[in-house]
């Protein structure tokens, strides 16, 4: 019977792509307040491309940033001042969207 390969990848890699994802929901995120700025409803000028960054790479960051943390435990290592920096990137969408909520809620 054959076994497929298993391919490891470099802990420094995961993290310097959760990195890159941040920043790119970052430019995302601008884009949006940008295109959606004299908009009516907030939501039609906004490109589909965007949204799909806007809502895709968080969840597929936080996906990363669990194999990160379970790579560095697999590999009996602990996690580096970038891996923790990728990590606190990766939590930052969901802390800017749950503030903005807090914010929406609270002005009512």
């Amino acid at each position: 019977m054959r076994t497929l390969p298993q391919f490891r990848v470099n802990p420094t890699v995961l993290s310097g792509v959760l990195i890159s994802y941040s920043a790119l929901w970052f430019a995302a995120a601008v884009a949006f307040y940008l295109a959606n700025k004299q908009s009516k409803d907030g939501w039609s000028a906004a490109p589909v491309a965007v949204m799909w960054v806007l809502f895709v790479l968080p969840l597929l960051a936080l996906v990363l940033a669990a194999s990160l943390v379970s790579l560095r435990r697999s590999n009996k290592q602990r996690l580096t001042v970038v891996d923790r920096l990728a990590i606190a990137g990766a939590t930052v969408p969901f802390v800017f969207v749950g503030l903005l909520f807090l914010i929406m809620v609270l002005s009512r």
